[in-house]
């Protein structure tokens, strides 16, 4: 929930991401593979890269079937 890192997102939805996500909200989870020809955390598959409205999104196919 530090807004140094990502801003934009209210604390009632940061918090239902994170609770969703089981991450607990204290510790840094940052994915660095998210940039241009990154690969998924889990199952290291190339990500797919697409535009959503206006932002860059990054999706695995495999784990997110997208």
């Amino acid at each position: 929930m530090d807004q140094e890192t990502v801003a934009g997102i209210g604390n009632i939805f940061s918090d239902e991401i994170l609770f969703q996500a089981r991450i607990n909200p204290a510790e840094g989870r940052l994915r660095p593979e998210r940039h241009k020809g990154g690969r998924c955390p889990h199952c290291r598959s190339p990500l797919k890269v697409f535009k959503v409205g206006a932002r860059t999104a990054y999706c695995c196919p495999k784990c997110q079937a997208c």
